[in-house]
């Protein structure tokens, strides 16, 4: 082959050739923050939708495993109900049905109203969406606590609970199992994670021990500091200005002082109550009030290390101002 032919050819192949700029073929995509939150919260969906139908299929099927994740402990002759640990499995099931709740809300419901309002940023959306919700649940668990502490015939049933009195205790401890998994699972605030499970422990030892008020008022000490936080800041983000500052920082003191102040007093009532009665429900119970003391005991120094750690975020500059979203 001459010379002149292998230039020709070598000419060919590099006008040919493919251009060396193009990007490789195996190149990493990075994700948006909505694409991730939407990823998970079609997870959380699925996982939680796909329990809780299993449990539901095998119980219409007669197994006994779903049957008794699906069936609470029955009443006596008289109609009074007691609250045993196989009532744990009602409350895991209710949990997860409303981990599924909060995410269909979130995806269908919060962000595209919070987007026909105006909002056009994801991060914003989400944000105002977690501070709403937030809001629903503290006014859901609230209003129950004020109904039970006002309720007349709540010393009527003294051996036991009543139907309402017995849902209540489980719906709120299934809102703290709930609330637990959430912080477990978008937030690297262990002290919360602690703090929910302690709370879900007292709430469900309380109810197996027939407190129903000491419950109600764990319920609203714990909720209304919640509740008042984030009405105010809904309002900061809607009126686009801080407003009640000093309210919210009230509110958000309340929550540790009640249950410091609280928490010795249930214990103290709890133990003496445990101390004077001395037939063999009581030695039967005697577990239930050591998962109360205990638990209290330890909520109560969470919320007081969180009181004496408590720094005061700095003021902002008065010529610093959000961004308008067009």
């Amino acid at each position: 082959m001459s010379n002149a032919h292998r230039k020709q050819t070598k000419a060919n192949t590099e006008a040919h050739a493919e251009p060396t700029n193009r990007p490789p073929r195996f190149q990493k995509h990075v994700h948006s923050q909505g694409f991730l939150q939407e990823d998970y919260e079609q997870n959380v969906m699925g996982a939680t939708a796909g329990v809780f139908c299993a449990i539901w299929a095998g119980h219409l099927l007669g197994e006994r495993l779903s049957m008794a994740l699906t069936t609470w402990s029955p009443a006596d002759d008289q109609g009074i109900h007691r609250l045993l640990p196989s009532d744990l499995s009602i409350v895991v099931l209710l949990a997860s049905k409303l981990l599924f709740l909060r995410a269909l809300s979130f995806r269908y419901v919060l962000r595209p109203m919070l987007k026909c309002l105006g909002i056009a940023e994801f991060v914003s959306r989400q944000s105002m969406a977690a501070t709403i919700a937030g809001c629903l649940s503290a006014l859901l668990a609230f209003c129950p606590a004020i109904w039970v502490l006002c309720d007349s015939n709540s010393d009527r049933h003294r051996d036991g609970l009543s139907t309402m009195h017995k849902g209540f205790i489980i719906g709120q401890s299934a809102a703290q199992v709930a609330a637990m998994a959430i912080e477990f699972l978008e937030s690297n605030r262990l002290d919360r994670v602690l703090a929910q499970y302690l709370m879900a422990g007292s709430l469900f030892s309380a109810g197996m021990l027939r407190h129903i008020h000491a419950a109600a008022m764990l319920v609203c000490a714990w909720e209304l500091p919640r509740l008042v936080t984030g009405l105010l800041a809904t309002l900061e983000k809607l009126l686009e200005r801080p407003c009640c500052c000093f309210l919210q920082r009230i509110s958000l003191a309340f929550s540790p002082f009640a249950l410091v102040i609280m928490g010795p007093w249930l214990v103290y009532t709890v133990a003496k109550a445990s101390l004077l009665q001395e037939d063999v429900d009581s030695r039967s119970l005697l577990g239930a009030r050591l998962v109360f003391c205990i638990s209290l005991a330890a909520l109560s120094l969470i919320e007081l290390n969180n009181i004496l750690s408590f720094t005061p975020a700095a003021p902002a500059p008065a010529d610093v101002r959000s961004e308008k979203i067009q």
